[in-house]
């Protein structure tokens, strides 16, 4: 068990996954009994989810913007060469 507090990077570790199974489980065990320590590791997930979803929505405007320049340039293409001529049967 964690003796003494963890530090915030030991936190973000934990949020993220990344500590060895020991390590977790003394975590664990720590976070149930100190209030302090459950109290900053929610922050730290609250964080950790809104950049996520920041990156989410930046990820999101950058296919937009690329979609509408592709179209964009489709359509330009397309008046520069005029219409298609027709499939004849």
């Amino acid at each position: 068990m964690v003796e003494t507090c963890p530090t915030v990077d030991m936190l973000e570790e934990y949020s993220f996954e990344r500590l060895a199974p020991k390590a977790t489980e003394d975590l664990e065990e720590h976070l149930l009994i100190c209030q302090s320590c459950q109290n900053r590791l929610k922050s730290i997930d609250e964080y950790i989810g809104v950049m996520k979803a920041a990156t989410r929505k930046l990820e999101q405007e950058k296919k937009k913007k690329s979609l509408r320049r592709v179209s964009g340039e489709f359509v330009t293409g397309l008046r520069r060469t005029g219409p298609m001529p027709s499939a004849k049967a």
